[in-house]
């Protein structure tokens, strides 16, 4: 049903093997090393290639969360699948997922990093401003506590 909407699933064995040609560039049967690489998918769906590309990398001793993983996906409900399946898959903490029209947004993948890295510091003032709440409640009730009368 989803096919008149222009979907396409792409079936694992599919995925499988075109995660093991990207992964052997060259046809010698070795893998290059590439820690800290970046992978993206303008196309994702919930991100069949990327469980195949993590499941070969696995194969090859890697840790998928070692690189850097981008997810792009029109449609909201595959998008919100691929994250998911981010998490699942433990694809790490540099595995991003961005919804949007590739072909309308051109730097949706560099605006879906800034919209992620705007978060990161937002969480982390966040975090800032709790860890002082919690400072200053602690001393209040330090103080009380000293120059209380019993």
């Amino acid at each position: 049903s989803r096919r008149s909407l222009g979907e396409f699933h792409t079936p694992p064995d599919i995925s499988d093997l075109i995660a093991t040609v990207l992964a052997d560039e060259g046809n010698t049967g070795m893998r290059p090393h590439r820690r800290g690489e970046w992978a993206l998918e303008p196309t994702a769906g919930t991100g069949g290639l990327f469980r195949s590309a993590a499941q070969d990398l696995r194969r090859a001793g890697e840790d998928p969360a070692e690189r850097g993983w981008v997810v792009l996906e029109l449609d909201p409900l595959a998008a919100a699948g691929a994250a998911v399946n981010a998490l699942v898959w433990e694809l790490g903490p540099r595995a991003f997922v961005g919804c949007g029209d590739v072909l309308a947004q051109p730097n949706l993948a560099e605006d879906t990093l800034a919209r992620a890295r705007d978060m990161a510091r937002h969480r982390d003032d966040v975090m800032d401003l709790i860890r002082f709440a919690i400072a200053t409640r602690t001393t209040d009730r330090l103080l009380d506590a000293l120059t209380s009368t019993n």
